[in-house]
């Protein structure tokens, strides 16, 4: 699906892009706001990649920034703890994984990398996510035509495990600011009202009960159907010993994940922060 150019946008979304240009201290900008592409499509219709230039001391520069917004302040509350889990991501668990990484000296190759943020809020309708994007140094989202291969499938895995490791060393090392993250944390985005089951979750939970060979446990997991968001909400509920900060949704949408293809063949990702969840090994 070719990515839309929009012809127009609301007037607190040119605002954004203008306080952008301002932080970056952009003059006579020029800028072109695109939703979807030909590798991914947005099917919140939240998120939004603006390619921006401008003159700053006399120099041409530009900048690629996606930016998670919702139009509609009626599904932005809706959102809104999804931007606070955001938000805490940036503010609070970024800056402790770029300071273990720097002090252990951790060679560039082996780093995890992680989104730079340039504008968070979440202030009420007034929520908001920029973070820069990295297609000048080579990242691009996978092709959401096609599966993932075995090596994309792997790195991808090593990068879920950094993110484990990173948290183990966060918890040891600052365990005071470890534990106040988790309690921003401890309520669960998805599952965390029973009473609200939407259909996608209805869908998957009974399309998922219907390949299960075993008739008689097939039966106990349809009666447990109208209980699904329960029993999701306690399996996802941390473990004080064994938590850690980890990626929710890194496999099942290409979205969340940029990749590089170095010139030797090794392929680097880079997570995109849409949904972190504390959360069992």
């Amino acid at each position: 699906m070719p990515y839309r150019k929009i012809s127009s946008c609301p007037q607190d979304f040119v605002n954004i892009i203008y306080k952008l240009a301002e932080q970056f201290q952009f003059e006579n900008i020029e800028y072109v706001v695109e939703f979807g592409s030909d590798d991914i499509d947005c099917f919140l219709n939240d998120l939004y990649r603006v390619k921006m230039k401008g003159l700053r001391n006399g120099h041409k520069l530009k900048r690629s920034i996606f930016i998670k917004w919702h139009p509609d302040q009626d599904i932005r509350y809706c959102f809104r703890e999804s931007y606070i889990r955001e938000f805490i991501f940036y503010r609070h668990i970024v800056p402790k994984f770029v300071e273990i990484q720097n002090e252990f000296k951790i060679i560039e190759g082996l780093k995890i990398k992680l989104p730079k943020c340039v504008l968070a809020s979440i202030e009420i309708n007034h929520e908001i996510i920029a973070v820069l994007g990295l297609e000048e140094h080579g990242y691009a989202f996978h092709n959401r035509f096609y599966k993932k291969d075995l090596n994309h499938v792997v790195l991808t895995m090593k990068y879920l495990g950094k993110f484990h490791a990173l948290s183990f060393i966060f918890a040891n090392k600052y365990p005071k600011e470890f534990e106040e993250v988790v309690g921003m944390m401890q309520k669960d985005v998805q599952y965390s009202d029973p009473d609200k089951v939407s259909k996608f979750v209805r869908c998957y939970y009974d399309a998922s009960v219907s390949v299960v060979s075993d008739l008689a446990a097939k039966e106990k997991l349809k009666k447990l159907g109208s209980d699904i968001l329960s029993i999701l909400n306690k399996s996802t509920q941390p473990v004080p010993l064994y938590s850690t900060f980890c990626h929710g949704d890194l496999i099942i949408y290409s979205i969340n994940l940029l990749f590089r293809d170095l010139k030797n063949g090794f392929l680097q990702n880079f997570f995109t922060k849409r949904k972190l969840k504390v959360n069992n090994p």
